[in-house]
């Protein structure tokens, strides 16, 4: 007959091995939520500014058309008057078509960055 003691006080170096295991995987398991959100502010945050970036290169692209536009009608009049050359008229024109061009890349960029921004968020 032996005699079976089980006394809490006994399983004293258990219980605090436990409770010091359970503490570490509370602290592991925060860090783990910081660094998820650390990841998702980046994130908004950097589809955020693309998003503004692409907005002023719209914005950018679209006074550059204007003055482009200004500057072909400008050189085709002084064209039609015998003021200038066909060198400048296609210049201009080869000026206008680029900044045609860079709206267009202007405004993919945007919806590229908004389509971005509506993913980061779960839009």
């Amino acid at each position: 007959m032996g005699v079976n003691l089980n006394i809490p006080i006994f399983r004293w170096g258990a219980r605090f091995k436990t409770n010091r295991q359970q503490k570490a995987y509370i602290s592991m398991q925060r860090l783990q939520q910081s660094y998820v959100e650390d990841n998702i502010s980046e994130e908004l945050s950097g589809s955020l500014t693309k998003l503004k970036e692409t907005e002023e290169q719209v914005k950018t692209a679209n006074e550059n058309m204007k003055l482009a536009n200004e500057n072909l009608e400008i050189v085709s009049f002084s064209y039609n008057e015998g003021k200038s050359n066909m060198v400048d008229v296609l210049s201009a024109q080869l000026s206008w078509t680029q900044a045609q061009t860079n709206v267009i890349n202007a405004y993919l960029a945007e919806k590229m960055a908004i389509a971005e921004y509506r993913k980061v968020t779960s839009e």
